[in-house]
Parts: C-alpha cells; sequence; structure tokens
C-alpha cells in the first residue's frame, strides 16, 4: 500500500509526492490522536482490557469449585455495603468476570470494572 504524503506530519521532513510506508502511517495516526486527546472511550476500552488479575491466597486453600463459588460470593457479601459507599454512582453488579482456583488453592480473578479492582 503507498500513500503519497501531501505535507508533512511527523518531525522527519519528507518531500512532496515521497510515497508513506504503513510504519510511518501508523506513526502518524499515533501522532494525530496524541494531539488531539483520547476519548474517554477509548481510555476505557484500554483500561477494561489490560487489568492484570488479583490473586486472593487462601488458608486453608480452597478445594474445589464448589468450596470456591460459597467463598466469592461471602467475600461480595462482606463488601457490598461499603463498595457501594465508597462508589455511589456505581450501578452495575458486583462481581468477577471470571475466575478460577489454581493448583495451590488460591483465586485468580479478573474483572474489567476499574471501580472493583481499584477497591480490592
Amino acid at each position: 500500500m503507498t500513500i503519497f504524503n501531501s505535507n508533512s506530519h511527523s518531525q522527519n521532513e519528507r518531500k512532496t509526492n515521497e510515497p508513506i510506508r504503513r510504519e510511518q502511517i501508523h506513526e502518524i495516526s499515533v501522532q494525530h490522536h496524541v494531539k488531539n486527546k483520547i476519548s474517554q472511550n477509548a481510555l476505557h476500552y484500554a483500561v477494561a482490557h489490560q487489568l492484570p488479575p488479583l490473586k486472593i491466597n487462601c488458608q486453608p486453600e480452597v478445594k474445589d469449585h464448589l468450596e470456591g463459588t460459597n467463598l466469592i460470593k461471602e467475600i461480595f457479601s462482606y463488601i457490598h455495603e461499603d463498595f457501594r459507599k465508597a462508589n455511589k454512582s456505581y450501578n452495575r453488579p458486583i462481581g468477577f468476570d471470571i475466575w478460577y482456583v489454581d493448583k495451590q488453592g488460591a483465586f485468580i480473578c479478573f474483572t474489567k470494572e476499574i471501580e472493583l479492582f481499584v477497591y480490592l
């Protein structure tokens, strides 16, 4: 794919009608978005899809999924009132998107909700 540059968009000066490589197109696009601010939706998407997992170590170790389910319910029951006080505008259900028990009997939990991630 070849696009011709009609004026210079980056710090490297290019002559008119000089072909632009794909890498340069990406660079120009990134510079454009940085200069023109990134939307809140884009920031939310980036954060929501990049949060690391939470690891909850349990003593004694969780033995199976049923025991884990009951403990997760208890955790959210315990934090519910305090979480809602701290996040008054949060109106979605409180919970993990995905969780599982690892080989060491700990919970590995994933959430896309930044409020819950920060709270925990």
